[in-house]
């Protein structure tokens, strides 16, 4: 029988997150290494001058001030969901799931509690569109059906005022440095008892991990967005909304390609269809009828 959607464990010993060993030392060591590749907004301090310490104390009063307000199982939520955005950024990175051309990097901390963005996906091929230099703004959940309503509904307000995601902060290490406000948002995620039986999987056998289904899954969750948002804003009667639907329409593109190229590997994730995120993100998108 499964688990309570939001049980991470039973009793768990004091500073540990998880009651299972080798899940607390995955949780430990994966989400060490997402903070350690974090984008620093010190790093832009020639850039934007004294409005990067101002930005610094609003992500971190933000930050903290979510930590007080927590209870116990929200801690419980956000450390999964912390714990699923650092797999997929090793995902991305490390075995190639949104393809061999994409770069995952977490956003800063600004960015996370400012414009609900956790993970920058990089495209680095070129693809016409002025916007092409960066390819989605991700928000990592493996939270109940009500917060990724709210999550949904997030994006959505921004594409009724004609908007994308914003990055202040970002740099790749190519050069360019600097912020994006035409960046497709988008929603990912798996519940709690799948996101941990990954980590389990990434300590494991890291080849095992590459391969791992839920890659299809959450390229199937991108798609699905990019397709409900072109189609929204395609058949908007604001011009500015309307501008948005090439954007999408790109992505779609370009994620179905990228989901396309891993039919060889026959990757079986037909049981994830039945996944509580995954049913989430498809209700809430009926928002945009």
């Amino acid at each position: 029988m499964r688990r309570d959607l939001f049980e991470v464990g039973g009793k768990k010993k004091d500073g540990f997150v998880f009651d299972s060993p080798q899940l607390q030392a995955a949780y430990e060591a994966i989400t060490k290494t997402l903070e350690g590749k974090r984008i620093s907004e010190r790093a832009f301090s020639s850039l934007y001058g004294d409005a990067v310490t101002s930005d610094i104390a609003t992500g971190r009063n933000l930050q903290a001030g979510n930590e007080l307000t927590r209870t116990e199982r929200g801690r419980r939520e956000k450390s999964t969901a912390d714990l699923l955005e650092g797999l997929i950024h090793n995902g991305v990175n490390e075995g190639q799931w949104f393809g061999e051309n994409a770069k995952a990097f977490p956003a800063s901390i600004f960015d996370d509690y400012v414009h609900g963005i956790d993970q920058i996906i990089r495209f680095s091929y070129s693809e016409t569109a002025s916007h092409s230099y960066l390819g989605l703004a991700m928000d990592v959940t493996s939270s109940n059906p009500g917060i990724v309503y709210e999550k949904v509904e997030a994006i959505k307000v921004k594409i009724d005022k004609g908007e994308l995601g914003t990055i202040k902060y970002f740099s790749d290490g190519s050069g360019f440095r600097g912020s994006s406000d035409k960046v497709p948002q988008v929603v990912v995620g798996i519940e709690p008892e799948r996101v941990e039986a990954l980590a389990l999987s990434y300590q494991a056998d890291a080849d095992s991990f590459k391969k791992n289904p839920a890659q299809m899954l959450f390229l199937m969750q991108i798609i699905r967005q990019m397709k409900t948002f072109k189609t929204y804003t395609a058949n908007s009667a604001e011009r500015k909304v309307q501008e948005l639907a090439p954007i999408f329409a790109q992505e779609e593109t370009r994620i179905t390609r990228i989901l396309n190229g891993k039919k060889g590997q026959k990757l079986d994730w037909s049981e994830l269809t039945d996944d509580v995120v995954y049913r989430s993100i498809c209700q809430a998108l009926t928002m945009f009828r």
